[in-house]
């Protein structure tokens, strides 16, 4: 699945099938064509608060505030590091807490990854967050890309 980001109809629908959600959150900002692909695909669309404009950094209480009144079953956009497009990052207590809130909400967690390496310089520390989940024992989905790290920016490359 290409996602960075085209989130294609037949993709949304394969999702919807295997984990019969009731919507799709992002997080803000976003871009629409996702969010439209998403809603032709039968998901009711909602968003989470991110990025604080005030204070330029994470609004968390805002985040976890708009996920506690997700419906249950809910697909959560997550980026796992480097946040596209404002380079914030929850931190580790912080992904704790998440991962907590995900898992008690009975939410589905979707990681894109399209910048490991980038946030740290080290891949493997800054798959961190998503390996907590696992380990938390989260069922997830991943969206991976290494079109960034090879210099493939704008190229469409493998299936």
């Amino acid at each position: 699945m290409q996602f960075s980001f085209s989130l294609h109809i037949k993709d949304a629908l394969s999702l919807s099938f295997l984990l019969l959600p009731s919507s799709f959150i992002p997080f803000l900002p976003f871009s629409q064509s996702p969010i439209t692909t998403t809603q032709e695909a039968g998901l009711e669309v909602r968003k989470y608060r991110y990025f604080d404009p005030i204070t330029k950094g994470l609004d968390f209480d805002g985040m976890l505030e708009d996920l506690e009144a997700a419906p249950k079953g809910s697909i959560v956009l997550l980026h796992a590091i480097a946040h596209n497009p404002t380079g914030v990052d929850p931190s580790p207590d912080q992904w704790a807490k998440l991962s907590q809130l995900v898992a008690s909400k009975g939410l589905h967690p979707f990681f894109d990854s399209a910048y490991q390496g980038f946030a740290s310089g080290d891949a493997a520390a800054d798959a961190g967050p998503l390996r907590s989940f696992v380990a938390d024992g989260h069922r997830v989905v991943l969206a991976q890309s290494f079109a960034k790290n090879f210099g493939l920016y704008g190229e469409r490359v493998g299936a």
